[in-house]
């Protein structure tokens, strides 16, 4: 997993990955800042 220093809180933290349907949510797990969504071209196994 990446570390990554959110801009919203300023915290260094790992980006909590969150596979929704056949969205992928890369997110904050301190504040919930979301740094990209995406849709994955094939559903996860």
């Amino acid at each position: 997993m990446a570390r990554r220093k959110c801009p919203s809180c300023g915290k260094v933290d790992e980006i909590l990955v969150i596979h929704d349907k056949d969205s992928v949510i890369k997110k904050c797990p301190n504040c919930g800042y979301v740094y990209i969504t995406y849709r994955a071209a094939m559903k996860p196994s």
